[in-house]
């Protein structure tokens, strides 16, 4: 399990959670204020960073879309699947869509092998960004464009 950190990415995630959870629970504005919170996350993610390919920006564009797409009712599934997801993201540091996103071409400058996407999945989370890890420990540290 992670030590939790109460920083505001942490934070933004929280209150995304409990928003999409009364949301998916019944209560019809929390759907819609979940949006709202990832609306202000992104917004402020990208005011800070001012870089949109940043893999930070791209998991918050990602889950963005993911709860738009839900809207519809036949992909409304998608709420469950993305509060699964970020329920384990909150509580364990598992981010299945960075892990998907590092894998990404214009993520990546391994190539992709079976034993890359093994590691990526497999690997225990740990904090900080999944494209700051490498595979191989003994592998120099590649410089990520992120800020604390």
């Amino acid at each position: 399990m992670r030590t939790v950190r109460f920083d505001l990415k942490w934070r933004y995630w929280v209150a995304t959670a409990a928003m999409l959870t009364t949301g998916v629970a019944g209560w019809p504005a929390g759907i819609p204020a979940a949006i709202a919170v990832m609306l202000a996350q992104l917004g402020h993610f990208f005011w800070r960073e001012r870089d949109a390919a940043l893999l930070t920006m791209q998991v918050r564009g990602l889950f963005l879309a993911v709860l738009l797409l839900g809207l519809w009712p036949p992909l409304a599934v998608l709420h469950l699947l993305a509060l699964a997801g970020l329920w384990a993201n909150v509580v364990l540091g598992y981010c299945l869509a960075a892990r998907m996103l590092s894998l990404a071409p214009w993520n990546r400058s391994a190539p992709l092998t079976a034993r890359l996407v093994a590691w990526t999945f497999l690997s225990p989370p740990t904090t900080g960004s999944i494209a700051e890890r490498d595979t191989r420990r003994s592998a120099p540290r590649r410089r990520v464009a992120m800020r604390p």
